[in-house]
């Protein structure tokens, strides 16, 4: 609950109060037992319980009057300032040691707490919000029931102080007083209710009148009668526990008062916990678990437990869940009674309950003396009484209990994080929209919200005999598709009836739980529920599940070990939205939540490097890595290797964040090199070494870059210069020695990782979103940007990975892909050794020969690379070299459908193609394989050609106008927008670049896109490789395409850009290799579906040597398009022109 200073004054104010009631109660019993006859001075002590009692019956409707007609504060601290004066007047009657004047003190402060009483319940709801009352309800019980213990216990002992000379102990007892009178003036100011203005004046009339108005209102009515059950069990214990202490348990007068304190302090736990419990709401389930635990206790102790321990332990329980019962009572009862009469309402309660514990008396004088039941008997009776009780209230609250016990269950199996739980209405219909991830995914939505939900529910699954019962009586609304669509619509019909009458109605749109990890889309059977409804829609979305051992990872559900207990789970509530709303747009709300919510896992997210120590301390000998040079390490090698590394790199260097520049290829050495910098506290930078000198230059400049970890064997292979500031792998390795590797091994693997992290990696441990890496983008349109990556940027690509790629433990990732591309660097540099993979490396992805042999000889199952990559591998590896492959992803550029067919046909692997820029980190979207049950009931789809897939999980896309940035609609082509946890920090030392590309959250990633209905993502073109011709956009891609498939290419033989035009602004220039027949295919071009605008003149066909290609696979645009400049400018000068 959050600080509220009005809330804790109210507390110490009702603590002092309870706590100087009970301690003068004590002292005035002890100063009778010496004054007077043990017999007589029972009398006299039951005299003073009924003078307690009878002021709440007599003054309350007064109280409850004044209570409305005024501020409650005001008579909060006017009850508090009396209280001070009835104080001093105990002083003098005790010091008198009159007993008359004593019980009219007594009588007195009775007073003082049937005035502070309806003031202090009536003003709760006006300082707390909704979701607090119970939670303050039970901080507010808690602290009284301690007050009574301490109060009590108090008394005692500075009645034996002050033995003889009683009324020097009650001067601490005005101290106390005046404190809680001074705390008061702390409490809020509350306004007076007009209706008390205007109502009659006879207080006694209008209080007795307000049994009626309770009557009239069933649940309120239904609360009170609860709420004096609660008053009567505990008149009666309070009566019957000591002669029980003594008489059963032969236990002394004092400790027989310890089995109060048991008592006392198991309701001060147990309000405390149903506060808790109730979780921002009125919990409404915690009165029956209250009712059943008083039953049960109430029973045992019955069966006369003559072990001590036992009887406090039963007691303890007994009052636990006497606080468990009463808490939400009271919240309800504070919530439901008007605003305006609450004092009335509150004097009623108190004028009830009073003749409850008139009752109680009468109950146990019948019982114990006219038919002489002794004290466990007593309990016995009570416990059967609490029986009936207990029945009439799971009749009228099963729905409650269940949600409890849900709750409860709920909270064992998981770690629950809400958000955003004010957008669910607090009261009227409203209908969530919710992703489906696993089959407690009802339990989980349920758990979290402050009301009731109905929810839809397949009818293979209501109509299991187990859950049936539970179904029906929450009230689930089954559906089936295999009934047709009347019985469909029926359903539907019922939703949108039970939203009408004001309920909570949740629907999980996607119609099945993912098999494949990524959200599936939306059916449109929610926009009939909705339609013409006046209620909002609340999309609402569960993150973290996907591999809990109710989700399909594996292809098993449930019977798999929990990866950990409690589980995380995250159930975000969004905001509400118009009943007509499309299922896109309710879909891509559900995505923004998912984004959010993976941006939330940062607090169980590591640094890249630490999560590799775990892997490495978890599997020490399992293979790690190998690459073509003939290393094959496994983690503890890898990780002892690294370590060494970093020591003779960068010796005492403190973690300074300095950029360090690696220029090496995939490999073992150029994977331990970045790992060394990250453990130093250093940044790696991966430099591009297919790039020119002019960009390298860049790149280590605006990094400021004082150190390059290198080779001289790859420098001289790949023939570039030595420049300063380089560090030479082979020089390092000559530094270590044998010794030192047995050493530092032996150290690692005794060493548990919490030592390893603190004794060898140095710079800060714990902040995820410190800079991981600068990836530079590859200068395909300019000068290179340097694109600033956190760990928790690069850790959520990982986990998104994981998730969709279906990773297992045996997998290993052939790594071809440079370090400098952002792919490489995040899913085969950081992901294999991050969560427990092997890898296996080779410097040069073109050469398809050495790649074929490493996939065959170390059984790789995961290839990642490009379209150019792939084409290569076609040609040259053998279908045995990949047989042991499983997934095979394409990026950076299009896959041509007949690319993927190649691939297919030889390998028989189907190549999905993803998409991602550097700024993502990279990935946004990836197509995975469809899922068909073995029965072929349930198919769901993963890929469809020409497409890159859905948005890998906690990543949200949406299409936009380029112009307006307006929201456009399914299937319409326009800017695509990105945002998720893997949006990059920024441009190095460019915020002005920075702001250009990022707004609101969303990456704007400069591609033209289509998303379907379905969610796939379909990749037009970028946006830079549009021209302007005639007034209309023409995609260059889409020409490119056109062009390969009339020439029957699988490989990139020819690249479309454009030339300024005076005519029409710009024209499309083709740059081609190899011997085409460029007027036939000039001809077929006219002859397909292209518009004619479309198609380049015959004359702008240039034969080039070759494509430009960029190290990372992709087109170089900028060498592109100064080619065709040159080829266009020459022709011109050739043709006079």
């Amino acid at each position: 609950m959050k600080a509220n200073k009005s809330f804790r004054a109210l507390m110490v104010a009702q603590f002092f109060g309870a706590f100087n009631d009970n301690a003068f109660k004590v002292l005035i019993s002890l100063l009778v037992l010496r004054l007077l006859e043990p017999n007589v001075a029972v009398q006299y002590i039951s005299l003073t319980g009924a003078l307690f009692i009878l002021p709440f019956i007599l003054f309350s409707p007064i109280a409850g009057y004044l209570s409305d007609r005024y501020s409650k504060k005001n008579v909060i601290v006017v009850t508090k300032i009396v209280e001070i004066f009835i104080m001093i007047a105990g002083f003098f009657a005790v010091s008198s040691g009159n007993l008359a004047a004593i019980a009219s003190v007594l009588f007195l402060l009775a007073t003082h707490s049937a005035f502070f009483s309806p003031a202090k319940y009536g003003i709760m709801p006006e300082m707390l919000e909704t979701e607090e009352l119970s939670k303050g309800n039970g901080y507010l019980e808690m602290w009284t029931f301690l007050a009574i213990i301490l109060g009590s216990a108090y008394g005692g002992q500075i009645g034996h102080v002050f033995s003889g000379k009683s009324h020097y102990a009650v001067l601490t007892l005005i101290f106390f007083s005046i404190v809680g009178a001074i705390v008061s003036l702390f409490i809020q100011q509350s306004v007076p209710s007009e209706a008390a203005l205007t109502s009659s004046r006879n207080v006694y009339k209008d209080a007795f009148a307000a049994f009626g108005q309770i009557k009239n209102d069933r649940w309120l009515y239904l609360t009170l009668i609860a709420v004096c059950f609660f008053w009567f069990l505990g008149a009666v214990f309070q009566m019957n526990v000591l002669v029980y202490g003594k008489t059963i348990l032969g236990l002394s007068e004092s400790g027989a008062s310890l089995l109060l304190v048991a008592t006392s302090v198991g309701i001060g736990v147990g309000s405390l916990l149903a506060g808790r419990l109730s979780e921002k709401k009125v919990e409404y389930g915690l009165v029956p678990l209250g009712a059943i635990g008083i039953t049960v206790i109430c029973l045992f102790i019955g069966f006369r437990t003559e072990q001590v321990w036992a009887a406090f332990v039963f007691l303890f329980l007994l009052g636990a869940f006497s606080g468990i019962f009463i808490v939400p009572l009271n919240a309800y009862y504070q919530l439901k009674s008007p605003q305006a009469e609450r004092g009335k309402y509150m004097a009623a309660s108190n004028i009830a309950t009073s003749f409850c514990i008139l009752f109680a008396s009468a109950f146990v004088w019948f019982f114990g003396s006219r038919l002489q039941f002794d004290a466990a008997q007593l309990f016995f009776v009570l416990g059967l009484f609490s029986v009936a009780i207990t029945l009439i209230i799971l009749k009228v609250l099963p729905e409650a209990f269940l949600r409890l016990f849900n709750f409860i269950f709920a909270h064992l199996v998981y770690r629950i994080r809400i958000e955003g739980i004010e957008n669910i209405p607090k009261a009227g219909g409203a209908l969530l929209v919710c992703n489906h991830v696993t089959y407690a995914d009802a339990v989980l939505v349920l758990a979290s919200s402050t009301r009731p939900i109905r929810f839809l529910m397949f009818k293979g699954i209501y109509e299991n005999p187990i859950i049936n019962p539970v179904a029906k009586i929450m009230n689930a609304i089954p559906i089936s598709s295999q009934e047709g669509p009347k019985a469909i619509l029926k359903s539907l019909q019922s939703a949108r009836e039970a939203i009408l009458q004001g309920h909570l109605v949740c629907i999980f749109a996607e119609g099945g739980l993912t098999r494949h990890g990524n959200m599936l889309p939306f059916n449109k059977g929610f926009e009939r529920i909705m339609d013409g409804v006046d209620a909002p829609i609340v999309p609402l979305c569960l993150d973290r599940l996907w591999g809990s051992i109710f989700s399909y990872e594996n292809g098993k559900f449930i019977w798999k070990w929990p990866k950990t207990w409690p589980y995380p789970a995250t159930v975000s509530f969004g905001k509400p939205m118009r009943p007509d709303s499309k299922a896109y747009q309710v879909r891509l709300a559900v995505q923004e939540l998912t984004a959010e919510a993976f941006k939330l896992r940062k607090n169980s997210q590591q640094k890249l490097h630490l999560a590799f120590v775990d892997e490495a301390k978890k599997r020490p000998f399992k293979f790690c890595m190998a690459d073509s040079t003939g290393q094959k390490l496994n983690y503890l090698q890898v990780l002892t290797g690294i370590v060494l590394f970093s020591q003779k790199l960068f010796g005492k260097e403190a973690g300074d964040s300095e950029k360090v520049g690696i220029l090496l290829p995939s490999s073992c050495a150029g994977s331990m090199a970045n790992g060394a910098a990250l453990f130093a506290g250093k940044i790696p930078v991966n430099l591009n070494f297919t790039a020119s000198k002019e960009s390298l230059d860049s790149c280590v400049a605006q990094c400021g870059m004082k150190k390059i970890i290198t080779s001289r064997i790859f420098l001289k292979k790949a023939k570039l210069e030595e420049r300063p500031g380089m560090v030479f792998f082979e020089d390092l390795v000559r530094k270590v020695s044998s010794k030192d590797k047995a050493l530092i091994a032996a150290a690692l693997f005794v060493l548990p990782k919490f030592l390893i992290k603190a004794l060898f990696v140095r710079g800060d441990k714990r902040n995820v979103d410190d800079l991981a890496t600068i990836i530079f983008s590859s200068g395909s349109t300019g000068q290179p940007k340097g694109v600033m990556l956190s760990h928790s940027n690069i850790f959520s690509n990982i986990e998104a990975l994981y998730q969709v790629l279906k990773i297992r433990d045996d997998d290993i990732v052939l790594g071809v892909l440079p370090f400098f591309h952002s792919f490489g660097f995040t899913a085969t540099l950081c992901m294999p050794v991050g969560v427990g993979l092997g890898v296996v490396y080779h410097s040069n992805p073109l050469d398809a020969g050495t790649i074929g042999e490493l996939a065959q000889k170390y059984k790789a199952t995961i290839l990642l690379g490009t379209p150019t990559f792939f084409s290569a591998y076609i040609r040259k590896c053998t279908k045995e070299q990949f047989a042991s492959m499983r997934y095979a992803g394409v990026g950076a550029e299009k896959l041509k459908t007949s690319l993927s067919q190649a691939f297919f046909k030889k390998f028989g692997v189907v190549p999905f193609e993803g998409y991602g820029t550097t700024e993502l980190s990279p990935v946004v979207a990836m197509a995975v394989p469809d899922y068909i049950s073995h029965d072929e009931r349930i198919k769901q789809v993963g890929y469809k050609e020409g497409k890159v897939g859905h948005p890998i999980p906690g990543v949200a896309a949406k299409i936009v106008n380029p112009d307006t940035f307006e929201t456009l609609p399914f299937n319409s082509e326009g800017l695509l927008l990105i945002k998720g946890p893997n949006v990059m920090l920024g441009y190095l030392n460019n915020p002005e670049k920075t702001a250009e590309v990022l707004r609101d959250g969303w990456y704007v990633t400069g591609d033209i896109a289509v998303i379907d209905e379905d969610g796939f993502i379909c990749i037009t073109d970028r946006l830079s490789r549009f021209s302007k011709i005639g007034g209309e956009m023409v995609p260059h891609i889409k020409v490119e395409e056109e062009i390969l498939n009339v020439l029957e290419a699988i490989e990139q033989v020819c690249a479309v850009t454009s030339v300024p035009d005076e005519k029409r602004g710009e024209r499309l220039v083709v740059l081609y290799q190899g011997e085409v027949d460029v007027q036939a295919l000039w001809e077929k071009l006219n002859e397909g579906g292209l518009p004619k605008l479309w198609i380049p003149k015959r004359e702008d066909f240039y034969q080039v040597p070759g494509i430009p290609v960029l190290g990372t696979g992709k087109l170089d645009l900028k060498s592109i398009k100064n080619m065709a400049s040159e080829k266009t400018a020459q022709s011109q000068f050739e043709s006079g022109e």
